[in-house]
């Protein structure tokens, strides 16, 4: 069969800070070969500066957030340093965080704010990996696929790594 591997450069968490778990989601192996690491990533244009704090609720002096943008899902909010906490809602010029997490014990009344993403980027564990193919074919990336299974019998390092010379 073959291997597995990623292209960091097609790789939705990888290159463009976009949540996807559908490779490690369809790996046939138990354990899997396909396992992902947590990391967190400030958005594009995500610092924000915070006008005031109410409960669950941050009001923003910046009123350009598009709304529901960073409704629910892998979306989480930051102050200066503190624990993050996950974004419910938003409105244009705030912020609403999980009820049960609201911030605590905040120093600073005004201060910075990032709003960052949770990505789960993949690795694939070549020893376990059995080249069936399920990751590629499952894989939303449109053209070449971010997750590739390599033939057989092509030529490697000696850590394995495909080599690209011909």
């Amino acid at each position: 069969m073959g291997t597995a591997f990623v292209d960091r450069s097609r790789c939705l968490p990888w290159a463009m800070d976009k949540p996807c778990i559908v490779c490690e989601e369809n790996c046939p192996l138990s354990p899997k070969a396909i396992f992902t690491r947590e990391e967190f990533s400030t958005v594009r244009d995500g610092i924000f500066t915070a006008k005031e704090f109410r409960g669950d609720t941050i009001e923003t002096v910046e009123n350009n957030l598009k709304p529901t943008k960073f409704a629910g899902g892998d979306y989480y909010c930051a102050v200066e340093g503190s624990v993050r906490r996950k974004i419910e809602a938003n409105s244009e010029n705030s912020l609403t965080i999980s009820a049960d997490e609201q911030f605590r014990n905040l120093a600073a009344k005004s201060g910075k704010i990032e709003v960052q993403v949770r990505l789960q980027r993949p690795y694939v564990d070549i020893e376990r990996c059995i080249g069936c193919g399920i990751c590629e074919h499952e894989c939303p990336v449109s053209g070449r696929k971010a997750i590739r299974v390599s033939a057989e019998g092509e030529t490697r390092t000696a850590n394995r790594r495909l080599l690209l010379e011909r």
